[in-house]
């Protein structure tokens, strides 16, 4: 975003959130870097992302892993947002901090939510990764276990993480 002819941040910040464009920018949480230039009256704003460069399609990736649970007649699972939310910064602690591995105290920082994950790298699409996990015999043991009953997923540039919670 480019503006010309002001003259202090405030003023940068309040044309900012009166554009109804701009204001949904600003407040995107995808963007988690922010970077500013001013010279001669003319300042950039540039927002972006560290690691997320594309995004998984959550509907599309229950759908699938539901496919595999009502082969073998267990309840499909239901999309949890605070699911969602946790698995997402699950995946972005791992990358953060090049990590590749469970780590159960990483998640009770991140959720108060009793749930476990798969997790992997190589997928390239959300078929694709349900493929992959129920070729694991670990990871599919956690697909098709019936005492789950809630869903949400991550995913970073490279790490995809896949959640499972239950009622406690």
């Amino acid at each position: 975003m480019q503006y010309y002819n002001k003259k202090t941040e405030d003023e940068v910040f309040d044309t900012l959130i009166k554009n109804q464009k701009n204001k949904t920018i600003l407040l995107d949480k995808n963007y988690n870097h922010f970077g500013a230039s001013y010279k001669n009256k003319h300042w950039i704003l540039i927002f972006g992302c560290l690691y997320a460069t594309e995004k998984i399609d959550l509907k599309l990736l229950l759908e699938f892993t539901n496919k595999e649970r009502t082969k073998i007649s267990i309840k499909k699972l239901e999309l949890n947002n605070q699911l969602v939310e946790a698995a997402q910064k699950y995946a972005e602690y791992l990358a953060r901090n090049k990590i590749f591995d469970h780590i159960p105290n990483a998640r009770k920082k991140i959720s108060e939510i009793i749930w476990i994950e798969n997790l992997d790298r190589s997928y390239e699409n959300e078929k694709e990764a349900v493929k992959g996990w129920m070729n694991s015999p670990g990871h599919k043991k956690q697909i098709i276990n019936k005492d789950y009953t809630y869903f949400g997923a991550g995913f970073t540039k490279d790490i995809w993480v896949q959640a499972f919670g239950m009622n406690s």
